[in-house]
């Protein structure tokens, strides 16, 4: 039987402030050299291929697509950023007590 290497999905959404109820679903398990590219460069275009779906829209309503995420505010990516992080990497080592 052939092994292969799960992706994990997970829904990371926003829960307060101005973009409460907004949602990302996205890869969990990317590869570390995918993390350490995204942590050294903040390659949004790079960090939207790791995004599956979302409930994201500009300012008239309209969907946008994750190869899109160049059009959404610096804060909502800041905050998308963060709660990823926090769901990639254990809460201890994300803090630096691990």
């Amino acid at each position: 039987m052939e092994r292969k290497l799960p992706v994990i999905v997970r829904k990371i959404e926003i829960e307060d402030g101005p973009y409460a109820g907004w949602w990302a679903e996205m890869r969990t398990n990317p590869p570390m050299r995918v993390i350490d590219a995204l942590a050294l460069s903040m390659d949004a275009a790079e960090f939207a291929k790791l995004v599956i779906d979302w409930n994201f829209v500009d300012e008239a309503g309209e969907s946008l697509a994750p190869e899109q995420i160049l059009e959404i505010p610096p804060d909502l990516f800041k905050v998308l950023w963060q709660l990823y992080l926090k769901e990639v990497w254990h809460p201890f080592w994300f803090n630096g007590a691990g």
